[in-house]
């Protein structure tokens, strides 16, 4: 109990002052709050220095755990970020082609800290139009996308002459496919005319599952 009393005394009343006791705590590496827990568990907290650094030197020169400990990382709530406007600018310049890309580019450390990770929810209700806008492909997420009808979808397809679903997905990777005609159409047309992708491409052919459906009955057959 006499230690305990002891340590609160020295938090209190003998602590080091913050620039003291940051300049020791860089010496340590630590990177984050989860290995600063872990440290204070380990016994090796010199009594002097707090165990609640935020709470005991706020107003004294605390700024952010990433000051703290030495990293410069600054938490998200914390961050001032561009506007939407500037933020696209610099998104833009980069010439990434997905919002996969641009999940890569953030975990290679070159964004600068001002630009949000999760772009899509700080700038929501700030200017957010999608991926396309934000990254200046002008591609436009299904979900929001007003697409033709089948018929008219049906007679895009028609055109291209291809024989299978195999190369309609390949058609769709080399982006030759208009933003008003879905990718999927078997998706986007389901229980809106979709009769397979035999009519769909024209060809007539039908699937193994379809044509299951079209035979005739044992019974008929014999």
């Amino acid at each position: 109990m006499a230690n305990l009393h002891q340590r609160k005394s020295l938090e209190e009343d003998e602590m080091k002052t913050f620039n003291e006791a940051r300049k020791l705590i860089h010496k340590l590496g630590l990177k984050s709050q989860k290995e600063w827990r872990e440290y204070r568990k380990s016994g090796r907290r010199p009594l002097d220095i707090p165990s609640d650094p935020y709470g005991s030197y706020k107003n004294k020169g605390w700024t952010t755990w990433g000051d703290w400990f030495g990293t410069g990382t600054i938490a998200n709530y914390n961050i001032k970020f561009r506007s939407f406007v500037n933020a696209r600018k610099f998104a833009r310049s980069l010439n990434l082609k997905s919002g996969q890309e641009w999940n890569e580019y953030c975990k290679s450390g070159k964004k600068p800290d001002d630009i949000p990770t999760n772009s899509d929810n700080t700038y929501k209700n700030k200017g957010w139009k999608g991926w396309g806008d934000f990254l200046g492909t002008g591609r436009i997420a299904n979900q929001n996308r007003k697409f033709r009808s089948i018929d008219d979808a049906r007679k895009f397809a028609r055109k291209k002459n291809l024989i299978n679903r195999e190369e309609w997905k390949s058609l769709a990777k080399s982006n030759k496919i208009p933003n008003y005609i879905p990718i999927d159409p078997q998706a986007s047309y389901k229980n809106r005319g979709w009769k397979g992708w035999g009519n769909f491409l024209g060809t007539g052919n039908i699937s193994g599952k379809d044509r299951h459906k079209q035979f005739r009955s044992l019974t008929e057959s014999r």
